[in-house]
């Protein structure tokens, strides 16, 4: 891990809102889920720490959103999970952290979310936002 780590903590974001966090299987398929009726996160066993990290910010998001389930609407679904995605990018990851992995294993964005401890779809969706406003000091 870098020294320049971020020191969100999920566990304590979801408490400040309510929100329990549940080890139980989500439906097939999925790593977690918010459940916006019993505010209350289903997280699968089994999920590596960074994993688990990351899952918890992005049902985490999905709380602050305000978003509901709607399974039959693909096209909304879809911007909201890169709603989700880039706001837990935002509360997990910090431009110089990025900048020292990134440094750290140039060649290689699994390496680089690996000592960042999130997974590679959140160090991406990250600097994809970041790209579109200008760079990492952005």
């Amino acid at each position: 891990m870098t020294s320049t780590a971020n020191t969100y903590d999920p566990y304590r974001h979801a408490a400040s809102l309510g929100i329990r966090i549940v080890e139980a299987q989500p439906p097939a398929g999925t790593l977690a889920l918010w459940d916006e009726q019993t505010r209350t996160i289903l997280t699968a066993p089994g999920l590596l720490w960074r994993q688990r990290r990351c899952v918890i910010a992005h049902e985490l998001a999905h709380a602050i959103n305000g978003d509901e389930h709607s399974p039959m609407d693909d096209v909304a679904s879809t911007k909201r999970e890169r709603r989700a995605d880039a706001l837990a990018a935002g509360w997990l990851l910090q431009p110089h952290a990025v900048k020292t992995a990134l440094a750290v294993a140039p060649d290689s964005l699994p390496a680089a979310a690996a000592e960042l401890e999130v997974t590679e779809r959140i160090l991406s969706t990250w600097l994809w936002e970041h790209s579109k406003r200008g760079g990492l000091d952005s």
